[in-house]
């Protein structure tokens, strides 16, 4: 992996803010990019990826010094009465495996890891759930010098992974400057939206149930207008160009009382 980023542009010295753990309430949380820009080999749907941004905000002030960490059941719960869906989520965080880009001895490489390690959780519904990252991973978030800063309520008002997944995309590149599009090829646009093996395979289904209805929810939640092109070469669509630009400060204001509504939030 790549040297010990220094510390004025580590990703965890960005702060959280706000209330992200709850879905009524405004917040912010920070992903690293690494954990954005990867491919899914085990495949996660919109449960999932909430709760370990749950996990990871959580964790986030201590996730340097601390390698296990609590956090109390019914912040992951949520709206939902029974914890069935919790345990189902938190098994699947931890076999999923996850391809992650990084550095080796200078060259570009692949890291195949777990994205949760090895947990205990209370009986009882009133209890807590004691977690850690798997080292490789922690070693990927303590390196991270790039990241995306999540809008928690964005995130919870978000109803198909696919949505939130392209969010995330977004939001990592939103502050960019001088930079408002990013091409994919096909197949990189279907690992970053975690579309899984062997699903969607023709661009015309991927598109019309993966990538569009992604772009209309995100447009009606997010605080930027986003919509792809497709280039072709001939007759097939090789590359994907993803577009984002701010909204107006009317269709801003649009977005934000969706998602009150949404998530049930006092305006």
């Amino acid at each position: 992996m790549s040297a010990v980023a220094t510390t004025e542009f580590k990703t965890t010295k960005s702060t959280i803010s706000g209330f992200p753990l709850v879905s009524n309430a405004a917040g912010t949380l920070i992903k690293p990019g690494e954990l954005i820009d990867l491919k899914e080999v085990t495949p996660l749907n919109l449960t999932d990826w909430r709760i370990y941004n749950q996990l990871l905000a959580n964790a986030w002030d201590d996730i340097e010094d601390k390698p296990v960490h609590r956090i109390h059941k019914s912040y992951l719960r949520g709206s939902h009465g029974s914890t069935d869906r919790i345990s189902e989520s938190l098994k699947r965080l931890m076999g999923a495996i996850a391809t992650v880009r990084v550095t080796k001895d200078g060259k570009p490489a692949h890291l195949h890891t777990q994205l949760l390690g090895a947990n205990i959780v209370h009986d009882a519904d009133d209890g807590y759930f004691y977690y850690k990252f798997p080292d490789e991973m922690r070693v990927i978030i303590t390196r991270s010098t790039v990241f995306a800063r999540l809008k928690s309520h964005v995130m919870y008002a978000l109803r198909s992974k696919y949505a939130l997944r392209l969010y995330e995309i977004v939001q990592k590149r939103a502050n960019l400057k001088y930079k408002n599009h990013e091409d994919f090829t096909v197949s990189e646009f279907r690992n970053l939206l975690g579309v899984p093996k062997g699903k969607l395979k023709r661009f015309a289904d991927l598109n019309k149930h993966a990538i569009a209805p992604a772009i209309e929810e995100l447009n009606q939640v997010g605080s930027h207008k986003v919509w792809t092109e497709n280039i072709r070469e001939g007759r097939s669509v090789k590359k994907v160009a993803l577009f984002w630009f701010e909204k107006k400060q009317e269709d801003q204001l649009k977005a934000i009382e969706e998602v009150q509504r949404r998530n049930g939030m006092n305006a």
